[in-house]
């Protein structure tokens, strides 16, 4: 066990360790730990032999695989949009995130064709044009059914994600009257706090 407590020094702090294989000195007086290379093997203890150890690693693979079905029902999601005017701006791409498994997410990206003008200062953040979506982008109908499927039943986050679902809520109920239904969580409020 290694003990770091509050004292009465220069420092504030002092640690005392009971292991065989590291040592506290004083370096030029801040008290640091000093591994010990030449250990006898004799002094290795057997780690997790204690029913404590058996609950710990019982726990920490059910934190795991809790973790793991956590991240298997969410999906991140984002879109573009002509402005922030919901009454006449219009979406110009949506992008979506979901993790598969640990080394595989799948990915959702449908630029929308449109007869909007890209206003210059959208292009500069998004780097989309007008010419960039009719080129490479699908009909607006087209994408928000794909975007369905690809959402399924998970629970959606984003940034200021109020923003996304009012748009995409608007023009579901334009195209087929329907709209999300899933579970949200915008991060937006975590993100502020985390930066008071």
């Amino acid at each position: 066990a290694t003990l770091i407590y509050t004292t009465n020094n220069e420092l504030g702090y002092d640690f005392k360790t009971t292991r065989k294989d590291k040592q506290v000195v004083q370096f030029d007086g801040i008290p640091v730990m000093m591994h010990l290379k030449n250990q006898s093997s004799t002094n290795k203890r057997k780690l997790g032999f204690s029913t404590a150890a058996h609950y710990h690693r019982a726990n920490t693979l059910h934190k795991k695989s809790n973790e793991k079905d956590v991240l298997s029902s969410i999906v991140a999601l984002d879109i573009e949009t002509t402005g922030l005017d919901i009454t006449k701006d219009q979406i110009i791409s949506i992008g979506a995130v979901k993790y598969i498994s640990k080394s595989k997410c799948e990915r959702f990206y449908r630029l929308i064709k449109t007869d909007y003008e890209i206003p210059t200062h959208i292009s500069k953040i998004t780097q989309l044009t007008s010419e960039k979506l009719n080129q490479s982008g699908v009909e607006l109908f087209d994408a928000l059914e794909d975007l369905k499927k690809f959402l399924a039943d998970r629970l959606i986050v984003g940034y200021n994600l109020n923003f996304d679902i009012n748009f995409l809520n608007r023009d579901y109920q334009k195209y087929n009257n329907s709209h999300i239904l899933n579970n949200l969580k915008d991060i937006l409020p975590i993100i502020k706090n985390k930066n008071k």
